[in-house]
């Protein structure tokens, strides 16, 4: 496998219109305008994505569109999230059938697996699509967190090409780094803990609120590469406020608020997830105030 996962990637929302069904004509502007960004790559279908709240249907439309969209200039990874196996092989041909960069599996959550079923699920996952595959370990979603002995043991396949890491213990990050080296890519999967983990190591990430502001999570990374870790600080502070906001219950609720805020509307997020309360619509518009970085409307696609 040739693929690289590093750098920004935005875990993009799926928006939807008045009508409460998927908006691809914003999606695809709003694609647009992270391209136009800067970013690295782009994860679709994903827990931003509200990839429990779309069927199955719904999913290969977003996907499709947002290949479309794409045009090849970034890659494009395609979340195949689910805790059925059988169903996640599904999705993994649909995903190579389309032309997707990449796919992004979580263990089977739910079903409180040993770790020779997640080991199992992979690999049957693998032999069914024949992408680059990127592990989600999402402990907080899934109450299973991978350790490190079962990702050595998954990037033993050289489809396993990066590891998106919810874990918010930075000596296991660590740990997990110092242990992979170039196995595989450990990203973080946590916006608030972007700059840390970077600094720790890690090539990159896969972050949910760079829907609004890209261009400082580029900045952020930018800057740790180059060996400017006071740059990166300070992106890092630009955007805590932020994130306390936004990454809140009922998540992406929120973030899609904030979205609108920056005149760029996504629409809602579907039930069960409420809209964003009066008080959280206070702490966004005072979080985007301490940003303080111009919002503008996304570019129309060429």
């Amino acid at each position: 496998m040739t693929t690289k996962i590093s750098g920004v990637i935005c875990a993009v929302v799926t928006p939807f219109g008045a009508d409460d069904q998927v908006d691809e004509s914003c999606l695809r502007s709003h694609i647009e305008f992270l391209i136009q960004a800067g970013v690295d790559g782009l994860l679709v279908t994903g827990g931003c994505g509200e990839f429990l709240n779309l069927d199955d249907g719904e999913r290969q439309r977003v996907m499709r569109a947002a290949l479309d969209a794409a045009r090849h200039r970034v890659p494009v990874i395609i979340g195949i999230l689910s805790p059925d196996t059988r169903h996640v092989c599904l999705l993994a041909r649909q995903a190579a059938d389309a032309g997707a960069d990449a796919v992004m599996v979580l263990p089977p959550y739910y079903v409180s697996p040993s770790a020779i079923a997640i080991r199992d699920h992979f690999v049957r996952v693998a032999g069914e699509c024949g992408l680059p595959i990127v592990l989600y370990n999402n402990p907080a979603r899934t109450n299973i967190n991978m350790d490190l002995h079962l990702l050595l043991q998954l990037t033993q396949s050289e489809q396993v090409v990066a590891i998106k890491d919810c874990d918010r213990d930075l000596t296991r990050i660590s740990e997990k780094l110092h242990a992979l080296g170039e196995r595989a890519q450990l990203l973080s999967g946590e916006d608030d803990l972007a700059f840390p983990t970077l600094m720790l190591g890690a090539p990159g990430g896969i972050w949910a609120t760079a829907n609004l502001f890209p261009k400082i999570f580029i900045d952020m990374y930018r800057a740790v590469k180059a060996g400017n870790a006071d740059v990166a600080r300070h992106c890092h502070y630009r955007l805590l406020p932020l994130w306390k906001a936004c990454l809140v219950p009922d998540h992406p609720a929120a973030l899609k608020a904030a979205m609108a805020m920056c005149f760029r509307p996504v629409g809602k997020a579907r039930p069960p997830m409420p809209p964003a309360s009066k008080a959280q619509l206070a702490a966004i518009r005072s979080a985007l105030a301490a940003v303080e970085q111009p919002c503008a409307p996304a570019p129309v696609p060429g």
